[in-house]
């Protein structure tokens, strides 16, 4: 172990450790890591770092694949001085009802995991019955911090519906802010604790609502909601064609399409495998009471199948990869492995209900793969075998919800809404929000669709396989702060869902979320992530008056083939163009941060100041 750095102020403890982040694409051995008590540590640390000519980056879980943390390729020696907030810096110091014009709020230090705060949200008094708090939507992972979350303006999936328009908006997280506590520079360059309140006379509030880790905030008080109940469904039974299916006429609604439910419910989200034809549809209801037929939940996390997959699919995993593999041996454990789960799952349904019925033509169609898999393997190992790979994560996914009796769920609303775990499988991800009107969701999520499985069948009539994990499909609203209910408060400057003068004149109500998971090192991915993302920007559905594509800052875009993410110029630069705020936004928090320490090469690169 090395000597601590010079100076490094007592009391706090620090050490050398390794930063990993999700995916593992980002992996720095041996960094300064310090571990603060209280807020005003934190100030201290960072005095310290702006003396000794280090920088600054706030760590929570690293449930991120952008670079806003910590560069790849980053050196050990590099003057980086990591602040980890879970440790300490993790209380929800307060929960008040509302009052007046005020809105219910939670004041929660930054390093607190959503799991905490919505578990001390749920045990509040004084919100519905005895379920306390919650918020309109929240990320599906709940092993995140707070910070990180509101750093990327995070978001779950809903909009207003027919059964349902909760207060203060169906935004970003980000837009729940009423106030928060910053690490900033003052007048004489000293770095101190300052409080912001939203919707301040100078505007300055803004600047800290989404802002990439440009920042330090070590507290925050954001808006909250009575609790309420949610039913979530989930069907496998419908094909991607129907589900995306493109209308047939102007401001027709699909029968069961994600339109169709979205109009209902408010709340939808799809998760296709690739080369398979029945995405994972969730639907969740408002329902203050538990429906029939629906299963009580009491906690979080109620897709075990999907929180690890069988140690006999790795060498799948591999295979497509391009591993070198033997076909014979590592063929066998795979389909050795299948036709043992195949048989252990005996009958775990009532075969003459309806859900038996689906479950005898999956258990066929399982038997179907495993002799195509014993065929494949004898003709060789090799990507080629993503297709099959994509059919039997959508097989794992049908029989899994049976299996785990999670098709049907109704309890508090985080409970329903939170479901991966860190333990799941560690994929990639681009990501991209488009604002429009909800009336064209169904068009757009049908061209989107058709453009990803033409691009598939591109590379595959090459003999390439860029693609081996689910494309995700969620919608919300956009971040208008007149939902907030304060006074002079602005939309969050570059949250993706920013709320401007062209949503307006649009008539833009909500953003459609689109994302691509890979398991990382996948032959030919930034090919096809290129291409993809050229589709997206110049397609009449996601430009100009129909729609408007930004970047979810947390995973991958602008990418180029020779160097993958976040290295094309001229994305970046039509990203940056869409933001209205956007030099205000980069020169405003340099004026807080005076030796520069809240950044990283990557962030310096994107967060340009403005051409004088």
């Amino acid at each position: 172990m090395s000597t601590p750095p010079s100076g490094f102020p007592t009391g706090i403890s620090i050490s050398q450790q390794d930063f990993v982040n999700w995916d593992w694409t980002i992996q720095v051995k041996s960094l300064w890591t310090c571990v603060p008590k209280t807020a005003e540590d934190v100030a201290a640390v960072c005095n310290w770092a702006a003396a000794n000519g280090y920088t600054v980056r706030p760590a929570g879980i690293k449930h991120n694949w952008s670079p806003l943390a910590v560069v790849e390729g980053t050196s050990p020696s590099a003057k980086i001085l990591i602040v980890d907030m879970t440790k300490n810096l993790t209380a929800v110091e307060s929960v008040t009802a509302a009052t007046g014009g005020a809105p219910a709020q939670v004041k929660v230090q930054t390093g607190c995991t959503m799991d905490n705060l919505m578990l001390a949200l749920q045990n509040a008094p004084g919100g519905t019955g005895t379920i306390g708090y919650s918020f309109p939507h929240i990320p599906a992972p709940g092993h995140i911090t707070v910070g990180g979350v509101l750093a990327i303006d995070a978001h779950g999936t809903a909009i207003p519906s027919p059964l349902e328009d909760l207060p203060t908006g169906y935004g970003s997280m980000s837009n729940r802010i009423l106030a928060f506590t910053a690490v900033v520079s003052n007048a004489q360059g000293q770095y101190e604790l300052q409080t912001f309140t939203r919707g301040q006379a100078d505007g300055n509030d803004t600047l800290f609502l989404t802002h990439l880790g440009r920042a330090f905030l070590t507290d925050v008080t954001l808006a909250v909601v009575p609790n309420f109940y949610l039913r979530c469904q989930s069907d496998m039974s419908i094909s991607w064609k129907k589900l995306f299916a493109a209308p047939s006429t102007p401001g027709e609604v699909p029968r069961h399409s994600m339109l169709d439910y979205l109009n209902q419910t408010g709340r939808v989200e799809a998760i296709w495998y690739p080369f398979s034809e029945y995405p994972w549809l969730k639907v969740w209801s408002y329902s203050p009471t538990q429906p029939q037929g629906s299963k009580a939940v009491t906690s979080a996390y109620n897709y075990p199948f999907s929180d690890s997959y069988p140690d006999w699919i790795t060498p799948l995993f591999k295979c497509i990869l391009g591993v070198p593999l033997d076909a014979a041996v590592d063929g066998a454990v795979v389909t050795d492995g299948l036709r043992k789960w195949l048989l252990s799952l005996g009958s775990s349904v009532d075969l003459r209900s309806e859900k038996g019925i689906s479950w005898l033509r999956w258990i066929a169609e399982g038997w179907q793969i495993l002799e195509d898999l014993i065929q494949a393997f004898k003709t060789g190992l090799g990507p080629q075998l993503t297709p099959l790979m994509g059919q039997l994560m959508q097989l794992i996914s049908q029989i899994g919800l049976l299996v785990d009796d999670a098709t049907d769920l109704w309890g508090p609303s985080a409970d329903t809404m939170i479901y991966i775990k860190d333990t799941t499988l560690r994929v990639t991800a681009n990501g991209y929000a488009i604002s429009m009107k909800k009336e064209n969701v169904q068009q757009a999520i049908s061209v989107f669709a058709n453009t990803f499985t033409s691009l598939l069948e591109k590379y595959q009539n090459q003999n390439q396989f860029p693609i081996n994990s689910p494309l995700e499909i969620r919608i919300t609203g956009l971040d208008d702060p007149a939902a907030i209910g304060v006074t002079g408060a602005k939309s969050p400057a570059i949250s993706a869902l920013n709320y401007d003068k062209e949503a307006i004149a649009n008539g833009w109500d909500c953003a459609l979320w689109l994302d691509v998971l890979d398991l990382p090192g996948t032959e030919h991915a930034n090919n096809f992530y290129v291409d993809l993302e050229q589709a997206l920007l110049s397609n009449q559905w996601f430009t100009g008056a129909n729609g408007r594509v930004r970047p979810e800052w947390s995973k991958g875009w602008a990418y180029t083939v020779a160097d993958g993410a976040w290295t094309d110029e001229q994305v970046i630069q039509r990203f940056q163009s869409t933001f209205s705020g956007w030099d205000d936004e980069v020169s405003g928090l340099s004026s807080f941060d005076a030796k520069n320490i809240f950044s990283n090469t990557f962030l310096a690169s994107l967060m340009k100041p403005p051409v004088s």
